[in-house]
Order: structure tokens, then sequence, then C-alpha cells
């Protein structure tokens, strides 16, 4: 039995005829994270090389001296203090 599933389900395709995509946005998101665990060495690679690019680096840096870059750094600071904290509980 075929499930009938909303239009506002599925992605935009412009390729398609009726502008969908033919799989569901749950489906794809899952068969994206199935793909990613089953090549997770080569996607640490691929972002091990463009975190490593000079543009990516200098705007890394250039965002943490702005004011947003700070408040995520005390966010995640905040965030680990916390999880050491349970951590050492343990």
């Amino acid at each position: 039995m075929e499930k009938v599933i909303s239009k506002c389900n599925f992605y935009r395709d412009a390729r398609s005829a009726d502008g969908f995509l033919h799989i569901c946005i749950p489906c794809k998101r899952n068969d994206i994270e199935e793909n990613r665990a089953l090549k997770r060495d080569y996607y640490r690679a691929q972002d091990r090389i463009r975190n490593a690019r000079p543009d990516r680096v200098a705007a890394r840096q250039t965002y943490a001296h702005t004011q947003a870059g700070r408040a995520a750094r005390q966010r995640a600071h905040r965030r680990w203090k916390a999880f050491k904290a349970l951590e050492s509980r343990a």
C-alpha cells in the first residue's frame, strides 16, 4: 500500500515534470546520512582540505573577532563546561 504524502514534503526540482523531486524529504535525508556514514573518511578528508583553504581561514578569524563570533565562542565554552561537569560526576 502506497502512502499519500503532500507536495510540501518534497524538495523542489526544476528538472522534473511536476517540479518536485521523486523522493520525499525524510527519505532523501536518510539516504544522505547513510551515504555520509559509508564514506566518512572521504568526507572528513574533504572537510580538512576545505577548512585549510586560506580564504576560509581568514573568514573564520574575521568572524571570531565580531560580536557574533565572540558570543558563539562563549556559548560553546559554556556547553563544554557543562559537559565536563557531567563527565566528572560519572
